[in-house]
Order: structure tokens, then sequence, then C-alpha cells
């Protein structure tokens, strides 16, 4: 893998825990405070999908 592979491999599992922070039915507050920022986190999500599509190849 290439350090830019590793970067983006980061990057998403950096991503998926607020994702997945904010689904749960806990009330703490630091999980609570994932609900508000779901645009920002929707736009970082999409920058990530466009990084992984430049930066993997899917060829066999």
């Amino acid at each position: 893998m290439d350090y830019i592979e590793i970067i983006v491999v980061f990057f998403n599992i950096v991503i998926c825990i607020p994702t997945l922070a904010s689904i749960t039915k806990l009330d703490y507050w630091w999980i609570r405070d994932f609900d508000f920022p779901r645009i920002q986190i929707s736009v970082l999500i999409c920058f990530n999908i466009i990084a992984a599509l430049f930066v993997y190849s899917f060829e066999d």
C-alpha cells in the first residue's frame, strides 16, 4: 500500500467513528454532539469517496 492509500483508509476510519456514534441510542453528551454536524460529516464522506476513486485501482 502506498502512503496515500493509508491516509485514505485512516480518514475512512476517522469518519466512521462519528457516523456510528450518532446512530447509537447512548445519551452521553459527547456522543450526542455528533448529531449536529451531519451535513459537514456527509461532505467529508463525499470528499473521501472521491479521493478513494482516484487513489485505489479497480482493475483486475
